[in-house]
Protein backbone atom coordinates (compact mmCIF):
# COMPACT_ATOMS: atom_id res chain seq x y z
CA UNK A 1 0.00 0.00 0.00
CA UNK A 2 1.50 3.07 -0.62
CA UNK A 3 1.22 6.27 1.47
CA UNK A 4 -2.06 8.26 1.30
CA UNK A 5 -3.83 5.37 -0.18
CA UNK A 6 -6.70 4.39 2.17
CA UNK A 7 -7.18 0.74 1.87
CA UNK A 8 -10.45 -1.24 0.15
CA UNK A 9 -10.64 -3.04 3.66
CA UNK A 10 -11.27 0.38 5.42
CA UNK A 11 -13.67 1.74 2.92
CA UNK A 12 -15.81 -1.62 3.58
CA UNK A 13 -15.70 -1.33 7.08
CA UNK A 14 -16.66 2.25 6.99
CA UNK A 15 -19.42 1.82 5.01
CA UNK A 16 -20.67 -1.31 7.31
CA UNK A 17 -20.15 0.97 10.49
CA UNK A 18 -22.37 3.66 8.70
CA UNK A 19 -25.28 0.64 8.08
CA UNK A 20 -25.29 -0.72 11.73
CA UNK A 21 -25.72 2.88 13.28
CA UNK A 22 -28.24 4.19 11.38
CA UNK A 23 -30.23 0.32 11.77
CA UNK A 24 -29.68 1.15 15.33
CA UNK A 25 -30.66 4.59 15.15
CA UNK A 26 -34.14 3.53 13.18
CA UNK A 27 -35.31 0.90 15.72
CA UNK A 28 -34.38 2.88 18.57
CA UNK A 29 -36.84 5.56 17.34
CA UNK A 30 -39.40 2.99 16.30
CA UNK A 31 -39.19 1.45 20.46
CA UNK A 32 -39.46 5.02 21.82
CA UNK A 33 -42.66 5.23 20.03
CA UNK A 34 -43.94 2.16 20.79
CA UNK A 35 -43.21 3.06 24.04
CA UNK A 36 -44.92 6.33 24.19
CA UNK A 37 -47.92 4.94 22.79
CA UNK A 38 -47.78 2.19 25.21
CA UNK A 39 -47.94 4.86 28.34
CA UNK A 40 -50.66 6.72 27.06
CA UNK A 41 -52.72 3.69 26.31
CA UNK A 42 -52.11 2.64 29.82
CA UNK A 43 -53.23 5.93 31.18
CA UNK A 44 -56.24 5.48 29.52
CA UNK A 45 -57.12 2.47 30.45
CA UNK A 46 -56.70 3.56 34.05
CA UNK A 47 -58.76 6.69 33.46
CA UNK A 48 -61.49 4.28 32.24
CA UNK A 49 -61.54 1.81 34.65
CA UNK A 50 -61.76 4.66 37.61
CA UNK A 51 -64.44 6.49 35.38
CA UNK A 52 -66.41 2.81 34.95
CA UNK A 53 -66.20 1.79 38.34
CA UNK A 54 -67.59 5.50 39.52
CA UNK A 55 -70.29 5.26 37.12
CA UNK A 56 -71.56 1.62 37.93
CA UNK A 57 -70.67 2.61 41.72
CA UNK A 58 -73.83 5.12 41.00
CA UNK A 59 -76.26 2.23 39.66
CA UNK A 60 -76.23 1.35 43.39
CA UNK A 61 -77.86 4.57 44.07
CA UNK A 62 -80.83 4.02 41.86
CA UNK A 63 -83.01 3.20 45.12
CA UNK A 64 -82.55 6.81 46.35
CA UNK A 65 -84.45 9.89 46.29
CA UNK A 66 -82.36 11.97 44.94
CA UNK A 67 -78.18 11.26 45.13
CA UNK A 68 -74.85 12.91 43.24
CA UNK A 69 -71.59 11.98 42.54
CA UNK A 70 -69.08 14.25 41.20
CA UNK A 71 -65.88 12.69 39.29
CA UNK A 72 -62.77 14.63 37.83
CA UNK A 73 -60.90 12.98 35.46
CA UNK A 74 -57.49 13.43 35.44
CA UNK A 75 -55.32 14.58 32.66
CA UNK A 76 -52.96 12.43 31.03
CA UNK A 77 -48.88 12.73 31.14
CA UNK A 78 -47.27 11.99 27.80
CA UNK A 79 -43.58 11.62 27.08
CA UNK A 80 -41.94 14.47 25.77
CA UNK A 81 -44.48 16.96 26.39
CA UNK A 82 -43.74 19.19 29.29
CA UNK A 83 -47.46 19.83 30.49
CA UNK A 84 -50.14 17.46 31.09
CA UNK A 85 -52.76 16.43 28.20
CA UNK A 86 -56.39 16.54 27.27
CA UNK A 87 -57.72 13.35 25.88
CA UNK A 88 -61.50 13.33 24.25
CA UNK A 89 -64.03 11.59 25.94
CA UNK A 90 -67.12 10.14 25.52
CA UNK A 91 -69.91 7.92 27.27
CA UNK A 92 -72.77 6.48 25.45
CA UNK A 93 -74.65 3.32 25.09
CA UNK A 94 -72.79 1.57 28.27
CA UNK A 95 -69.77 2.60 26.80
CA UNK A 96 -66.68 4.62 27.96
CA UNK A 97 -64.51 5.71 24.90
CA UNK A 98 -61.39 7.33 25.59
CA UNK A 99 -58.83 8.98 22.54
CA UNK A 100 -55.68 10.67 22.04
CA UNK A 101 -53.93 11.44 18.97
CA UNK A 102 -50.12 10.93 19.37
CA UNK A 103 -47.64 12.03 16.72
CA UNK A 104 -45.33 9.16 15.47
CA UNK A 105 -41.81 10.09 15.47
CA UNK A 106 -40.38 8.64 12.77
CA UNK A 107 -43.23 10.08 9.75
CA UNK A 108 -44.71 13.24 12.06
CA UNK A 109 -48.81 11.32 11.16
CA UNK A 110 -50.74 11.39 14.42
CA UNK A 111 -52.49 8.06 15.18
CA UNK A 112 -55.32 7.92 17.43
CA UNK A 113 -54.88 5.79 20.20
CA UNK A 114 -58.45 4.33 21.51
CA UNK A 115 -59.55 2.44 24.69
CA UNK A 116 -63.26 1.37 25.32
CA UNK A 117 -64.39 0.63 28.56
CA UNK A 118 -68.04 -1.23 29.49
CA UNK A 119 -69.98 0.17 32.41
CA UNK A 120 -73.00 -0.92 34.29
CA UNK A 121 -76.23 1.44 33.51
CA UNK A 122 -77.12 3.48 36.57
CA UNK A 123 -80.76 3.53 36.00
CA UNK A 124 -82.81 6.44 36.56
CA UNK A 125 -79.43 8.40 36.74
CA UNK A 126 -77.94 10.94 34.36
CA UNK A 127 -74.51 11.40 33.19
CA UNK A 128 -73.46 14.86 32.16
CA UNK A 129 -71.69 15.72 30.25
CA UNK A 130 -71.46 12.84 27.94
CA UNK A 131 -68.76 14.24 25.68
CA UNK A 132 -65.39 15.43 27.85
CA UNK A 133 -62.15 15.28 28.07
CA UNK A 134 -59.32 14.75 30.81
CA UNK A 135 -58.80 17.32 33.31
CA UNK A 136 -62.97 17.93 32.81
CA UNK A 137 -65.88 17.13 35.67
CA UNK A 138 -68.14 14.65 35.07
CA UNK A 139 -71.46 14.64 37.29
CA UNK A 140 -73.78 11.28 37.90
CA UNK A 141 -77.50 12.31 39.37
CA UNK A 142 -80.57 11.27 40.12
Amino acid sequence: MRRGQVSFDLILATVAALIAFGSIAAVSNAIIGLQDESSVRQQLDSIGNSLAAVISTAAVLDDADSASISYTVPKIAVPGEEQLQQCDISIANDKITLSYDIVDLETGVPRTVIVEKKFVDPTGMSINPTQTKCGGTVAISK
